[in-house]
């Protein structure tokens, strides 16, 4: 082999080098962003426009949905999302648990507050229900599990349903109190737990057509 080869091949591996090490410092720098634009993502779902439940590739076409987050609210310090459930309604759907429509909540890795909803014995944080019949109500019931004697906000996003043929209520146990949650939107609702106030199925979700 010349010389001349020698060095074109040299070169060649140098080249190819550097090429790689510019691709692993771009992929590099590309992880970092898309990290920081994950972590920016979530500190700004407190106070972002629209809840992004964990199911959300789940929302078909025919699918109602109640997207529902707990927030951690305290006063004095700022939001933070602990966590969601979705509830998806059609008509094609059955009202018990069905593995693989449904989804249960896994187990938190950390002590920390959860919100699911409760379908016979288990806890779902994707739950596929029945849409409700004309003239007829449904109920959708919340478990939060793991609350601290603190305030917090409950936030509802509907989609997908049409006005003057549903009503959302959410009804709170403890005071005996109905709050209507609008159709369309995003609706904060401020709550407060104490001893007497911290039953896991306090808040129930009515749904009127």
């Amino acid at each position: 082999m010349s010389k001349s080869t020698l060095s074109a091949l040299a070169l060649f591996a140098l080249l190819s080098f550097t090429a790689c090490k510019k691709d692993a410092v771009s992929n590099s720098s590309d992880q970092s962003l898309h990290a920081e634009m994950l972590s920016a993502k979530d500190e700004g779902a407190t106070t972002a426009a629209s809840i992004i439940p964990p199911f959300d590739d789940q929302v078909y076409d025919n699918d109602l949905a109640i997207n529902t987050a707990l927030i951690y609210a305290p006063k004095g310090i700022t939001p933070v999302v602990l966590d969601s459930t979705v509830n998806l309604l059609n008509g094609n759907y059955s009202n018990s648990f069905v593995s693989g429509e449904d989804v249960q909540k896994p187990a938190p890795t950390t002590e920390v507050e959860t919100v699911s909803s409760k379908r016979d014995a288990y806890l779902c944080q994707k739950e596929c229900r029945q849409l409700v019949a004309q003239n007829y109500a449904d109920t959708i019931q919340l478990h939060i599990k793991g609350y601290r004697y603190t305030s917090y906000k409950l936030r509802f996003e509907p989609l997908q349903f049409v006005g003057g043929y549903f009503n959302i209520r959410l009804l709170d146990t403890y005071s005996n109190t109905y709050t209507t949650i609008p159709l369309t939107g995003v609706t904060s609702l401020p709550i407060t737990v104490s001893s007497l106030s911290n039953s896991s199925t306090r808040f129930k979700l009515v749904i009127n057509r």
